[in-house]
């Protein structure tokens, strides 16, 4: 690594820079972002996408935008699902809906951060708007999986990544992260 938390190695012979994503033993609770401002799930899940080193990944900055209109959109679905008649509720579904469809490539993030998310157990709405602070530990790792995931990383070091998960989210695991290094030629460190 060019340095200690880049997530950036070297570049390759075609001058690619491939990334390197890190899901820690114990993911981080709370103030992910330094603002002081308490983190939800749904920030966990998007956030890492925009900043950080992933962020100057072309990938980030193709979807940058697309992530935007995912982040409202989620947010005006938990709106919407808190108070189905408030008339500001249903203008934010609305705004948001239409930039969903104006931004390319929104839906398709929509789908694959949710059905990852879906995968692990940590997708409902309602879910999404707790805290990272107010989940257990086996929470906090589905979300900082399926955040890591969702990347398309070429390179994952998971730490002790089935600590807190069950048999059947494990079970899950081994199979995407098979799958991924065929299709995607993604190479994975268990340590």
């Amino acid at each position: 690594l060019e340095s200690s938390d880049s997530g950036i190695v070297s570049t390759t012979e075609s001058g690619k820079r491939p990334v390197v994503l890190y899901v820690e033993q114990e993911p981080a609770s709370g103030d992910g972002d330094g603002s002081g401002r308490e983190w939800t799930v749904a920030d966990a899940l998007t956030e890492s996408m925009v900043v950080g080193p992933s962020a100057d990944t072309p990938e980030a900055k193709r979807t940058r935008d697309a992530l935007l209109a995912v982040r409202s959109y989620w947010a005006a679905t938990a709106a919407t699902d808190d108070d189905s008649d408030d008339a500001a509720s249903q203008k934010r579904m609305t705004d948001a809906m239409s930039l969903m469809t104006d931004t390319e490539g929104s839906w398709d993030l929509d789908e694959r951060l949710t059905q990852l998310a879906s995968s692990l157990h940590v997708s409902s709405p309602s879910f999404r708007q707790r805290s990272i602070s107010s989940l257990s530990g086996g929470q906090r790792k589905r979300v900082a999986l399926a955040s890591c995931l969702a990347q398309e990383a070429d390179i994952l070091l998971l730490d002790e990544p089935t600590n807190h998960l069950d048999w059947e989210a494990i079970d899950w695991l081994a199979d995407h992260l098979e799958e991924q290094g065929r299709k995607e030629k993604t190479m994975s460190l268990l340590i």
